[in-house]
């Protein structure tokens, strides 16, 4: 009988981790490729060379991981000097070793690590190569591209789970390829082609959200949706036909969409019915697009915005000075059942129109617009309120953006994007998208370089931080973008 024997060398492992700091350290490996496992019980080695796990220290692997895919991406800011990339092989006789080589640093632009996975019969092998990008917070995203771009305005930007974007707003082409109204981009800014809205819309798209089962609310001034009557307000399945389980009507436009826990939808605009019941600008539907009657907030102006709190109470900003026949001037909260939320009293409100509101995690409610004071306190276009109502007066903005900011989206760690067609903020150049520290003021580590050069009506923050920014531009920071981009 034969005796196996255990053959082990001290650089044998399970798993690598590279460590790169300003030089490429390796902390384990296989320098000479001499790894060896252990002989199979029966006398075969085995030939399984994947690995069942593959992670990095810092930002998200994209795609997600999976054993058949070998190549990954990931994006961080210039301030990361330093990510632990770790890979498990499948089979705990494989080895794993990098080869990326000592003298590597991470420096701006593209860094390669390869990831080497030997099987325990010392031929089948296996390269999983992360590219771990390293760039300036706020520099255009090149790994984003949308190709020819978008042929018209982008009003309105909304990210999917898987990390696909869904795009609306007054256009018929992206990238060449007729997409009425509504489209969804791929990761990388490439057209969706699984999402196939047929017809689209006929009209101008303003607003969206996507639910938790990935079908997508659409709002704006359209009267059909793939060939059907439907106004103002449609919901199309995951793969963009028109969901016909849904029927709404509003009798003019939707500008904001906003979904609640239950499911339900609250709607903003300047419309006057929903399904022929009078709803002065704001209503709520259930899940089947009917209307929901016990939601009535009465008689008020236009509403631009609608931000849905975590215990389901609706901020909406607008062009109104009145909720339910009392004074609101451009801003206000509503309980679930449409009353105003007298726990919420802004004052004298804000003194111009509110264009967009956004609701911190803490329940603080930022704000932009044509203000320039709200319930009396100095604010210059965006300011922020306390979960009462009140103006918060740690929040300066300084002199804030010079012209009217249209779009806010928060960040995860409290620092607000803001977008629109200003060229400074508190008399720094920032040419239509600049980022706010959470006190208000100027961020001056997210540079956009050149800025947009057209408007930039439409935001949304990505798991991994990046901005993707919609709207009338055509380039970025001197980079072709046709009306969509996306910034580190």
């Amino acid at each position: 009988m034969k005796t196996r024997r255990r053959r082990t060398n001290r650089w044998s492992a399970i798993a690598a981790v590279v460590v790169v700091v300003a030089v490429l350290t390796m902390v384990s490996g296989c320098p000479d490729g001499s790894l060896l496992g252990l002989v199979g019980e029966n006398g075969e080695l085995s030939a399984d060379a994947d690995l069942s796990s593959l992670t990095v220290s810092e930002g998200e692997l994209i795609p997600a991981f999976d054993p058949a895919t070998t190549e990954y991406t990931v994006s961080l800011d210039s301030a990361h000097t330093t990510v632990v990339v770790t890979g498990t092989p499948a089979d705990s006789r494989a080895t794993v070793c990098d080869n990326s080589g000592a003298g590597q640093g991470l420096e701006s632009g593209d860094n390669p690590i390869t990831i080497n996975v030997t099987a325990e019969d010392e031929t089948t092998t296996k390269a999983y190569v992360v590219t771990v990008n390293r760039g300036a917070v706020g520099e255009v995203d090149t790994t984003f591209d949308p190709g020819g771009g978008v042929n018209g305005t982008v009003l309105a930007v909304a990210i999917q789970p898987d990390g696909r974007i869904v795009i609306g707003g007054a256009f018929d082409r992206v990238d060449g390829i007729v997409r009425n109204y509504v489209a969804r981009l791929n990761a990388d800014g490439s057209v969706d082609s699984t999402f196939e809205p047929g017809a689209g819309a006929n009209d101008t798209v303003r607003a969206l959200v996507v639910q938790g089962d990935g079908r997508i609310v659409i709002g704006g001034q359209f009267t059909s949706v793939g060939g059907a009557a439907r106004s103002g307000i449609a919901r199309l399945n995951a793969d963009g036909s028109l969901d016909t389980s849904f029927s709404a009507d509003a009798n003019q436009t939707v500008r904001a969409l906003a979904m609640q826990s239950s499911g339900q939808i609250v709607i903003g605009g300047q419309f006057t019915t929903v399904h022929g019941v009078p709803r002065a600008n704001i209503a709520r539907l259930n899940s089947d697009g009917s209307l929901d009657a016990d939601f009535d907030p009465g008689d008020g102006g236009w509403v631009r915005a609608v931000a849905v709190q975590s215990d389901d109470r609706v901020v909406i900003g607008g062009d109104f000075s009145t909720v339910e026949g009392e004074a609101r001037r451009y801003i206000a909260r509503l309980n679930a059942d449409g009353s105003v939320d007298h726990t919420f009293n802004p004052g004298s409100g804000a003194d111009e129109s509110v264009y967009a509101v956004a609701v911190q995690s803490d329940g603080r409610i930022v704000i932009g617009g044509d203000i320039y004071e709200v319930d009396g306190a100095p604010y210059n276009r965006v300011a922020r309120l306390n979960a009462n109502g009140s103006p918060d007066t740690t929040f300066d903005p300084g002199s804030g953006p010079n012209r009217l900011p249209e779009a806010l989206a928060m960040q995860s760690d409290g620092r607000i994007v803001l977008g629109g067609n200003f060229s400074t903020v508190d008399g720094v150049t920032r040419n239509r998208i600049a980022r706010l520290n959470s006190d208000g003021s100027l961020n001056g580590s997210f540079d956009p370089g050149l800025g947009a050069n057209g408007s930039v009506n439409a935001l949304a923050v990505q798991a991994d931080g990046k901005v993707v920014m919609g709207g009338a531009f055509i380039s970025v920071d001197g980079v072709t973008r046709n009306r969509i981009a996306r910034l580190r």
